[in-house]
């Protein structure tokens, strides 16, 4: 059963890949950072949008008419810079032939004086930094995951030398138990014993094979590859060169920066809205040519002016967004107080795990050298006929969890050790 399952998994197809390969595969292709990537492009079109509020509005327009309204046909001539004396035949004014008038015209409209549109340009420009400090920390995220499931993988790949080993161990066990059992030196049930420890172990594997796989599927999502492909560590689970480095929180960290311009984007939100109620110098400026004729100019004519707009109320009506914004802004400072202080709480936490899985790390090693003593001791004496079958299963049985629990103290220690650089990173 245990062979058919390795034959499934390299069916599926084996790849060795290095923590750093998937780092790389994953920046460049993980879904949620390519997501955030698009989300950082809208903000940005957000911001060209107001920054092109401030041009002036620019139009030209070429029409052809016809009318015979009195007034409109009497303007009209006088447009075309054709009007006579005939014209003002009381006849001719109130029954005119239709005229016709193909005119051309350009306009101009700026806002030399608008007081809110600054705070509005300051508002969208906080909305791209944070959006690409947002994108920079979900880096940092995706590389955490990426570096938490290769130690699960490289965890997962360790258990399963050790189970194989051990089954080796198992398998001699039940080999040396029938042949005493067929010359009558065993019991049957010390046999039994034997044989259930070698079953045991073979669905430990098992249990290990699923776990590769559960593994695999969950880095292929990680870095968007193949759920087909299972993953095998390029390098061993081991401890790291630097047994122990000073850990800072910084709180220049890119989240901690992204909250802040949240703040900041509320508080130009907040300003934007007091100061849509000012008063608003708006110049404009057309020029026009006219003509009976299609694409000709007879007549032409320009209009200049400057006006001012004033909105009595206008700071009443947005009151109610004022005070929303003060609100958020308020409720964003709490946020990044909060958010601070769990961060540190997070990194004293890790500090102390840190330190408990580097001694408890020795500790496991000492007893992985205290079990292969014992086990080499028993089986010898076993072999001497001075040691019963179901003290050696124990003893090899006791050696095996020593070797996973020295593992677990590697992992535990770098899991903790990549978790702190996370929460310092710079």
């Amino acid at each position: 059963m245990t062979l058919s399952l390795i034959s499934q998994i390299t069916a599926q197809g084996i790849v060795t890949i290095s923590e750093s390969e998937l780092l790389d595969k994953g920046l460049s292709s993980n879904i949620d950072l390519r997501r955030l990537e698009y989300h950082v492009k809208s903000a940005q079109g957000e911001l060209k949008t107001t920054s092109t509020m401030s041009l002036p509005d620019i139009g030209i327009s070429y029409t052809a008419m016809s009318t015979n309204q009195p007034l409109s046909a009497f303007g009209t001539k006088l447009n075309q810079s054709r009007i006579g004396a005939a014209d003002f035949d009381p006849d001719f004014l109130n029954s005119p032939d239709h005229i016709e008038d193909f005119f051309g015209k350009l306009e101009i409209q700026h806002s030399f004086y608008n007081p809110d549109l600054k705070y509005y340009k300051k508002a969208a420009a906080a909305k791209v930094d944070i959006a690409g400090l947002q994108l920079d920390r979900k880096k940092d995220q995706v590389v955490l995951e990426i570096k938490k499931s290769y130690l699960d993988l490289q965890l997962a790949y360790k258990s399963l030398d050790v189970l194989n080993a051990a089954l080796q161990f198992a398998k001699e066990n039940v080999r040396m138990a029938k042949d005493n059992a067929d010359q009558g030196y065993l019991q049957r049930s010390d046999l039994l014993a034997a044989e259930l420890r070698q079953r045991t172990i073979e669905n430990q594997i098992i249990m290990a094979e699923s776990s590769i796989a559960d593994i695999s599927d969950y880095l292929s999502v990680l870095v968007n590859d193949d759920p087909q492909t299972v993953y095998q560590p390029g390098d061993s689970l081991a401890m790291p060169t630097d047994l122990f480095s000073d850990f800072d929180l910084n709180e220049n960290r890119s989240d901690f920066k992204a909250l802040e311009k949240v703040s900041e984007a509320y508080a130009s939100q907040m300003e934007a809205y007091k100061k849509s109620s000012l008063p608003r110098i708006i110049g404009f400026a057309n020029y026009e040519l006219h003509d009976d004729t299609p694409f000709a100019a007879n007549g032409n004519g320009y209009m200049l002016g400057v006006g001012v707009h004033w909105n009595f109320l206008g700071k009443k009506k947005q009151q109610g967004k004022i005070s929303q914004s003060k609100a958020e802004y308020e409720k964003a400072q709490l946020q990044l107080e909060q958010y601070l202080l769990n961060n540190k709480l997070d990194l004293a936490r890790m500090k102390r795990v840190l330190e408990d899985s580097r001694k408890n790390l020795e500790l496991s090693e000492l007893s992985v050298e205290q079990s292969e003593e014992v086990l080499r001791i028993r089986t010898n004496r076993f072999n001497e006929g001075l040691e019963k079958t179901s003290d050696l299963l124990a003893a090899e049985a006791d050696l095996a969890e020593k070797r996973m629990l020295y593992y677990k103290a590697i992992y535990q220690y770098n899991q903790a050790r990549v978790y702190l650089e996370y929460l310092t990173k710079e």
